[in-house]
């Protein structure tokens, strides 16, 4: 099976985006440095993120966790067409 279609089957086609809609995930606030993620994927919820980076993981498939994309150091950043692994829509601390 394809990774867009394992990643899709985990958090919803709505949440796999790829394409130019991928391109608002190419850089933070730090301007100096962007590239283009092969896919974005915005888990909702603990369990969906913990079997996200596992799939990806266990593809030795290179990712890049981001928050709001409002840091100044360009960490968020794809530069080799990883997949960025949104977190911003978990919305509470788990324990």
């Amino acid at each position: 099976m394809r990774l867009e279609e394992e990643l899709t089957k985990i958090v919803g086609e709505e949440w796999v985006i790829t394409g130019e809609k991928a391109l608002l995930y190419s850089q933070d606030a730090f301007l100096a440095s962007s590239g283009k993620p092969s896919m974005v994927v915005l888990p909702g919820n603990e369990e969906e993120a913990i079997r996200v980076v596992k799939l990806l993981l266990d593809r030795g498939v290179k990712l890049i966790p981001r928050g709001s994309g409002t840091s100044l150091s360009g960490g968020s950043s794809p530069l080799g067409g990883e997949v960025v692994v949104s977190l911003s829509r978990l919305n509470r601390v788990y324990k």
